[in-house]
């Protein structure tokens, strides 16, 4: 068959689509444990780990090599709603520094990073979380797992803890006329002293639609892949989505 011919053929047009996704989703920074990245700033990052990884980004570890401090830092992938998310980090960054919205992760300044082979990359740092609820709800959560009366109630107390952050959380980003939009127990997340509400791509004022949607399982039934949810009452959507997570945590209590 011509390159012409197997170009415009059913198996061409499948090989090029496959090709042109590749380079959409692949992502952009760390590829390895042990490479080193330059921000813009000067300072020198290291690469320690992949912490998780999204259709949108891959988040890894990072270590300052100047003061050894340990960062999670999420590497986006080329696409369009790149710019969009680092601003919403940016905006969110800045309400922090104004003593806003402390119950969500705390996020740095977007950066730019330049790998070995000197090419820019977008990144966003922030603080390093042990792990998320989904993650260790057997291990620290569940009453079934109790190993002792102590330990039970410590279990309580984690959810009772953490169920006042997401409160808290949500009435912060209210106040600020916010929406999360992403709500589940993959994004919350256990850092060293306290919980936090991660992952905030998805970020944005009331009336607007995210840039992403949910996971399905948490998200409100209209919202979900629906043109006709009305984003006006999207006030809803964070509500609806802190049910589904309160009524998983109801589930490992019975």
């Amino acid at each position: 068959m011509r390159k012409r011919d197997f170009l415009f053929s059913a198996s061409g047009r499948v090989g090029l689509f496959a090709f042109v996704f590749l380079l959409w989703v692949l992502p952009l920074g760390a590829t390895n444990p042990g490479d080193l990245f330059k921000s813009n700033s000067g300072r020198m990052y290291l690469a320690e780990r992949i912490l998780g990884e999204g259709f949108f980004s891959t988040v890894w570890q990072v270590q300052d090599s100047q003061t050894g401090e340990r960062f999670a830092a999420k590497f986006f992938v080329k696409a369009k709603l790149q710019l969009s998310v680092l601003n919403t980090y940016e905006h969110v960054h800045r309400w922090q520094v104004s003593g806003r919205l402390r119950s969500l992760l705390k996020v740095y300044s977007p950066e730019r990073f330049y790998s070995s082979d000197g090419e820019e990359h977008p990144i966003v740092r922030s603080e390093l979380a042990v792990t998320n609820v989904e993650r260790s709800e057997a291990e620290y959560f569940s009453l079934a797992g109790a190993r002792s009366d102590e330990d039970l109630a410590n279990r309580m107390n984690r959810a009772m803890a953490l169920l006042h952050r997401v409160i808290g959380g949500v009435r912060e980003m209210k106040e600020l006329a916010l929406n999360h939009h992403d709500l589940n127990p993959r994004n919350l997340l256990w850092t060293e002293d306290s919980f936090k509400i991660g992952d905030l791509d998805s970020i944005q004022e009331h009336g607007v639609a995210p840039k992403s949607f949910a996971w399905e399982l948490y998200s409100a039934p209209l919202e979900y892949g629906a043109r006709g949810f009305n984003y006006s009452d999207d006030n809803l959507s964070d509500l609806h989505q802190f049910a589904n997570t309160l009524y998983k945590f109801c589930l490992l209590y019975t």
